[in-house]
């Protein structure tokens, strides 16, 4: 794992981190609350691994060039 990927994995961990604290802290939390946090999430993780590809396939073809 290369270390756009790592931190990409990191920043979504401590994301379900909190959520999971928040959920420990308050489990009343609503569940339009958690859906919308979770799909958050989710959103987020599918544009770092957009950008993660797109930097993966840059350097790929920087590569080949040399």
């Amino acid at each position: 794992m290369n270390c756009a990927e790592n931190e990409a994995m990191n920043v979504i961990i401590r994301d379900l981190e909190m959520l999971i604290s928040q959920i420990e802290k308050n489990p009343k939390l609503s569940p339009w609350v958690m859906r919308m946090t979770v799909k958050a999430i989710q959103e987020k993780a599918e544009k770092m691994a957009t950008k993660t590809a797109q930097e993966a396939a840059h350097q790929k073809q920087l590569a080949l060039r040399n």
